[in-house]
């Protein structure tokens, strides 16, 4: 029999800072246009299932947390409804004043529906863009919405977290670029490399963790010359992973998709109202790389051809975060003696 798993393995405290890395249940979701009923969805069911512990705050040009306020629970209904363009927001309502408890954390920028005019506009000057380098190497801004709850929490438990999650509007009938359920890893960034180093390193030694890096919104809109549009793309495949529709029609369908996963029972096809919900268990698994243990492989392969391949900084690409992103999909070694 395996011995239990001590969670507290993947928690790293510092006697200055408080908690820096914390584990962590996870659902995100990344959006491309504003959809304002389905935003405000998400953001009133975490507050009405955490909003009592969620007591510091912290938005826009704010250094540290401050206690959560009325008026601060207001900022994000307020920028949904009657948002600045070319603006983009930013708040984290969290249980701790360190990285140990729940939080919601928002990164919004309005981008409104396009007429079809202004589709058929856009279409005709991406290839422009595309030559320019604008919609390839530099990114494309998304919208992020992240719920984390700490594992020992009641809305943890894995049927739980996952019918709550995926009840929210804006999974079940909204119209995501992608998102997912995982066990995850809440990490101080701003400490740097005290919080980034051993983030990145457990991240590693359980493949099946996920790893949350702002920067990642950037990448997952994909220039197609075949259909001279923008291809929605997955980040990873984890325990949970949401597909957008026009990323399923890429991979052949959902019939194609559910041929491509049938020699694995653990992979569940979830339908949804633009895209689909791809689950691999009944619930999310660490792995551990030193046993050769990578979960999710079935659906690894499976959405391999609508995954990012890369992160960059800007100028040099993300070696790390590009071994991280294909770990789960590439050969196994040799197992050992």
């Amino acid at each position: 029999m395996a011995e239990p798993f001590d969670w507290n393995d993947l928690r790293v405290e510092h006697p200055d800072y408080g908690v820096l890395v914390a584990p962590c249940m996870a659902f995100t979701m990344w959006f491309d246009r504003t959809d304002a009923s389905g935003l405000l969805d998400f953001y009133e069911r975490v507050m009405e299932a955490l909003g009592p512990e969620l007591i510091f705050y912290q938005a826009d040009s704010m250094k540290y947390p401050a206690k959560t306020t009325p008026r601060a629970r207001t900022l994000l209904p307020t920028w949904i409804k009657k948002p600045a363009e070319c603006k983009f927001y930013f708040a984290r309502f969290q249980s701790t004043d360190d990285m140990g408890g729940a939080a919601i954390e928002v990164h919004f920028e309005y981008l409104p529906r396009l007429t079809p005019a202004q589709q058929e506009r856009y279409r005709q000057n991406l290839p422009q863009l595309v030559a320019k380098g604008l919609t390839t190497r530099s990114g494309l801004s998304t919208s992020t919405f992240r719920v984390t709850v700490p594992l020992d929490h009641p809305l943890a438990e894995p049927a739980r977290f996952a019918r709550w999650a995926l009840d929210f509007q804006a999974a079940k009938s909204g119209e995501f670029v992608t998102g997912g359920c995982d066990y995850s890893l809440n990490c101080m960034s701003s400490r740097g490399d005290l919080a980034e180093v051993p983030a990145k390193a457990l991240c590693m030694r359980h493949p099946g963790l996920d790893y949350w890096h702002l920067g990642i919104h950037q990448w997952f809109l994909r220039y197609e010359p075949a259909t001279r549009e923008l291809l929605p793309q997955v980040k990873r495949a984890g325990w949970i992973t949401l597909v957008n529709e026009r990323a399923l029609e890429y991979l052949g369908g959902e019939a194609k998709l559910a041929e491509t996963v049938a020699h694995d029972p653990a992979v569940r096809l979830l339908p949804l109202t633009h895209g689909l919900a791809l689950q691999s268990g009944d619930a999310p698994r660490l792995g551990d790389a030193s046993r050769l243990d990578f979960p999710y492989r079935s659906a690894a392969a499976a959405i391999r051809p609508v995954r990012i391949e890369h992160v960059d900084s800007g100028v040099l690409e993300d070696q790390w975060m590009k071994e991280w992103l294909g770990m789960l999909d590439r050969p196994l070694p040799e197992a050992r003696r």
